[in-house]
């Protein structure tokens, strides 16, 4: 049974830390530590803001990590090693899977890396891709998820020439993720310019690539504001090995989703889902003062608690 958990290197050799303890995961990639086996687990996105991780309220089953932000597979060696300390002295839980594969919008221009459209470069991409599953894998993380957005094209570009650039994108990060026992995940968002634009899109785009290492992301706030039913993730289930799920402008306990996350936490129920569930969107302050962000992630935590406790015992 293979073991994963932070490294921590000392004196250029990497040796196993345990932070808050080390994890055990099955042939799948599936959790033996935490929750019960056939229930789905509680994730929780860490190091992509001035937030503070070390006040992470304890609890959480996984960490997920951005890779454009921390990993910065462009970042020399020393830069790396540096991180991997960093990370460690933070001692969360085990990271299971990782954000921010590439830049868009606003974030670093170093990480802008087009792998479809006329301005590919594919040098670039098959370099970015290596280096980051390499040091990802030395996190632990398992998934690793490839927005939307990276999968648009200009007017005017051909589609069929951009989704054959996609596919053979997808073809050897599907390879690189191999080598290392984890999985690319594509996470459509309903961007309108993505050849991946709808759920149902992915689904088809990874059937016709048919790479076992290169999996599907539901990410609940891009069904809600596109309108998509959230049961299109009963269509593939085998598909889908990491979820997103938000409140109503914040956290989930934030506004009124409990009926939304019900419904969500039933279908997951009903697949057969145990891998994880993580926290996308905006944290706010659910009380008078500064934001409070142990507090908060513990709230949040035991909403999210609560509500599958409830749904698996009906």
């Amino acid at each position: 049974m293979e073991r994963r958990t932070f490294l921590k290197h000392s004196g250029g050799a990497a040796t196993a830390t345990i932070g808050a303890g080390p994890l055990a995961f099955n042939a799948a990639g599936e959790s033996e530590d935490q929750a019960p086996k056939d229930q789905f687990k509680f994730c929780i996105m860490v190091g992509n803001s001035a937030i503070n991780p070390a006040e992470l309220s304890p609890g959480w089953d996984y960490v997920e990590i951005p890779n454009l932000l921390l990993v910065r597979p462009l970042s020399p060696k020393s830069t790396w090693e540096a991180t991997i300390t960093k990370i460690n002295s933070w001692n969360l839980p085990p990271a299971i899977a990782s954000s921010h594969f590439f830049a868009h919008g606003n974030q670093p221009e170093e990480g802008k890396i087009p792998f479809c459209g006329p301005d590919t470069d594919w040098e670039l991409a098959e370099f970015w891709t290596k280096r980051s599953f390499e040091r990802m894998s030395e996190l632990g993380i398992k998934y690793s998820g490839c927005l939307g957005d990276f999968f648009a094209i200009p007017d005017g570009y051909s589609k069929t020439k951009g989704m054959d650039q996609c596919l053979r994108f997808c073809a050897m990060g599907g390879d690189v993720a191999k080598k290392y026992n984890m999985n690319l995940m594509i996470e459509p968002n309903g961007h309108p310019q993505s050849l991946i634009r709808l759920y149902t899109d992915g689904i088809e785009f990874l059937r016709r690539l048919d790479h076992p290492n290169v999996k599907m992301m539901a990410v609940t706030s891009y069904f809600i504001a596109e309108k998509w039913p959230i049961e299109d993730i009963m269509k593939a289930p085998d598909l889908m090995v990491h979820t997103h799920t938000a409140g109503d402008g914040g956290q989930p306990g934030v506004g009124d989703m409990t009926e939304y996350n019900t419904n969500f936490f039933r279908i997951l129920r009903s697949i057969g889902y145990n891998k994880s569930v993580s926290i996308s969107g905006s944290w706010v302050s659910t009380r008078r003062g500064a934001m409070d962000f142990k507090y908060e992630s513990g709230e949040c935590l035991k909403y999210l608690q609560d509500l599958r406790a409830k749904v698996y015992a009906e």
